[in-house]
């Protein structure tokens, strides 16, 4: 069982840094799929010209 890096990153960033409790947070709180599909479509699309 994983979690994705951003994910992880989110997870220490609501826990100052703390590992043991990022890892409770990331375990509690799991990824929401439609939230990521939003975060993803709002990024910027690469220009190709």
């Amino acid at each position: 069982m994983g979690v994705s890096r951003s994910h992880a990153i989110h997870a220490l960033t609501e826990t100052n840094n703390n590992v043991e409790a990022a890892i409770d947070w990331a375990l509690s709180n799991p990824e929401n799929a439609s939230t990521l599909h939003s975060l993803i479509e709002a990024l910027p699309k690469p220009s190709l010209f």
